[in-house]
């Protein structure tokens, strides 16, 4: 996992500025628990709209290449934001 978090961070800052100028406008990672008691990573894309999703996905093809040996299991979830709430505190 810890290889994994390195490599995403190249990646990250490799590929950030062409994702943000094709609509992504926020991201969030994080580790999940699962009920095995496995941990894993997740990550939260949020885009501008539909067509900026679509143009984002050939610059993930590109960060995946860049993971090189690193077996990933990689599953999407799309969706609309129903509700959110941020503190102001």
């Amino acid at each position: 996992m810890e290889l994994y978090k390195f490599r995403w961070n190249v990646a990250r800052a490799k590929y950030l500025d062409d994702l943000q100028a094709n609509g992504l406008i926020r991201w969030a990672s994080m580790q999940i628990w699962n009920k095995q008691g496995k941990s894993q990573l997740g990550w939260l894309f949020e885009y501008s709209d539909p067509e900026a999703y679509k143009k984002c996905q050939p610059i993930f093809k590109q960060m995946e290449a860049d993971f090189g040996d690193i077996e990933m299991q990689l599953t999407a979830y799309r969706g609309v934001v129903l509700e959110e709430h941020i503190s102001k505190s």
